[in-house]
């Protein structure tokens, strides 16, 4: 039983792993009207926010996921201000295959993350 709660933390990352793509392509290109782009920003807060809640009161904690989630979560976080960061130097709004790949690739401490977990 333990284990099986302990493993919703990998669950959480995967969930996050999933928007993060379409959080940074839905908000920095033309592809969505920017009343659409607003609420994809909000909808990505309140689904991180809200995932963020849960895991902490939740309590219990695995030990995979002690040993890796600081280090994924600056990783994430690193990777996620570099692709916003590149957004604001370069124009973004035709989604250029090189900010596809970006935005896929600050999926990937979330994928590693939930893979890390979820396979013990």
């Amino acid at each position: 039983m333990v284990q099986r709660k302990a493993r919703w933390h990998g669950w959480a990352w995967l969930a996050v792993a999933l928007a993060t793509p379409l959080f940074l392509l839905g908000t920095a290109t033309d592809a969505v009207s920017r009343p659409a782009q607003f609420w994809i920003a909000i909808a990505f807060m309140v689904v991180t926010g809200a995932l963020a809640h849960l895991e902490t009161r939740r309590g219990v904690v695995g030990r995979e996921t002690a040993d890796i989630d600081r280090p994924l979560t600056w990783l994430y976080m690193a990777a996620m201000l570099v692709v916003i960061g590149l957004t604001l130097l370069f124009d973004t709004s035709d989604a250029p295959l090189w900010f596809v790949v970006a935005a896929l690739a600050a999926a990937v401490p979330g994928l590693v993350a939930a893979w890390r977990i979820l396979s013990r």
